[in-house]
């Protein structure tokens, strides 16, 4: 995940996704290490509390071209939704 900070981007956090599920979560503000894991959809490890819900952490996104459509029209077409 990206977070734009004026005329720059800023690594927040990275998710490492296997077969469309997210498997491990890293935070840039940690030392580089891991800050969950998941299998199956649960949390692993002693921090399991911490740890947001797998499916918060994918992102969803538009189909290629879809962003310039809306913003052109203040629309949101249907062959827009999201994947």
């Amino acid at each position: 995940m990206w977070y734009q900070d004026t005329d720059k981007w800023l690594l927040v956090s990275k998710t490492h996704v296997v077969k469309g599920e997210a498997v491990a979560i890293w935070s840039a503000d940690r030392s580089g290490g891991v800050v969950c894991r998941y299998e199956k959809g649960k949390a692993l490890g002693d921090k399991t509390g911490k740890c947001p819900d797998y499916r918060l952490v994918i992102a969803k996104s538009l189909p290629l071209g879809c962003f310039a459509k809306i913003k052109a029209s203040g629309q949101f077409p249907k062959e827009c939704d999201y994947d």
